[in-house]
């Protein structure tokens, strides 16, 4: 980070003048945060061993049967290892806000996850069944997902909450249902990452023959243990899960 923390000096004349540049630049820094890409995202791995057996099979299979069509390959697949839940993507440039955002999380572990968690309701298990996509047309998929079963509602309460605490420091807000639980399994822009053409992001795949052959998949289940605050994935390989900058625990029943 070094000297993009510097601060920066502005000279005028009268105070009317600073107070307009003042004005200018904040607008300036507004507008080019809104371009930048996630720097952190709050995560909840789902990547338990018997979840990541079950996904390698999905894979497997899926390019077995389904690797001809259009898009499809080794490429657009999450890597087993960073299955996970995002409840909120963050963009933290200076190690000011790293540091609050790291502040914001002990705070929600201390005051508010353990009200959430209600530790009466048994362990916190999280089951994995069934695609879905983020579009409406199979044949031009850019994210296939898997959906999330969790019948006490804590983890939707978890990542609302979560959602909500760090909204000052959020990329993007939820929508008026909340935070949308889905473990991204395919994604086209993985593929453009991993190519030289690392400018694309308009590829898509054609998922309707695997929605049909796979649209009823059983991942298993698992109790998930953490909340992280990751680092973007960007550079980094899908062999392990993201990066940590901090975490605290799932409190136990």
């Amino acid at each position: 980070m070094g000297d993009t923390e510097s601060p920066v000096l502005a000279l005028g004349r009268t105070k009317a003048q600073l107070a307009s540049a003042k004005t200018r630049i904040e607008l300036l820094l507004a507008d080019a945060r809104d371009r930048l890409p996630i720097t952190h995202f709050l995560s909840i791995s789902l990547a338990a061993e018997s979840v990541r057996h079950r996904y390698e099979q999905f894979r497997d299979s899926a390019l077995k049967w389904c690797g001809g069509d259009r898009g499809i390959n080794d490429g657009v697949f999450q890597g087993a290892a960073r299955l996970h839940v995002t409840c909120a993507p963050l963009l933290l440039l200076t190690s000011q806000e790293v540091a609050r955002a790291k502040r914001l999380l002990d705070e929600f572990g201390r005051d508010r996850l353990p009200e959430l968690m209600r530790v009466d309701s048994g362990p916190l298990t999280v089951s994995l069944s069934g695609l879905e996509i983020m579009n409406d047309d199979p044949s031009d998929t850019k994210v296939l997902y898997a959906q999330l079963c969790e019948p006490t509602g804590r983890l939707q309460a978890i990542a609302n909450a979560l959602a909500d605490q760090f909204q000052s420091l959020a990329r993007a807000q939820p929508g008026r249902e909340g935070v949308k639980l889905h473990v991204t399994l395919m994604n086209a822009r993985y593929a453009a990452d991993s190519s030289d053409n690392r400018q694309n992001r308009s590829l898509s795949f054609d998922a309707a023959h695997l929605l049909s052959k796979f649209s009823n998949f059983d991942f298993g289940s698992c109790q998930p243990d953490s909340i992280q605050l990751s680092k973007s994935s960007s550079g980094t390989s899908k062999d392990s899960y993201y990066a940590c900058e901090h975490r605290i625990p799932i409190l136990p029943s």
